[in-house]
């Protein structure tokens, strides 16, 4: 991520906390991490891994893709389409259905 996503998503960390009238350290707390941490991703400095921004998304009611910018998440889509598409050369076809299980 690039520092413009970084300050961006930290800038939607604080707007969902201060919409919860939470500190910094109330919202770390709740989310698990250290307030340290928290203060790094609300100003820009680093920004949350995907386990992280999963439990952000509980605590605060929000899909985490919503906290992504659009043009990021993209990117993580298109990402993940190739992984599914390496996944399926590796994997033998499924086997027909239509005979049934002991066919």
């Amino acid at each position: 991520m690039t520092a413009d996503d970084a300050s961006a998503i930290g800038e939607r960390l604080r707007q969902l906390r201060q919409a919860k009238g939470m500190s910094q350290e109330h919202a770390a707390h709740a989310v698990g991490v250290a307030s340290k941490t928290w203060n790094s991703w609300e100003t820009g400095r680093r920004f949350p891994r995907m386990g992280n921004l999963e439990r952000i998304g509980e605590e605060f009611e929000v899909d985490p893709s919503d906290l992504l910018p659009p043009d990021r998440l993209a990117a993580i889509e298109e990402r993940l389409d190739r992984m599914e598409e390496a996944i399926a050369k590796l994997l033998p076809d499924e086997p027909d259905n239509e005979k049934g299980p002991l066919s």
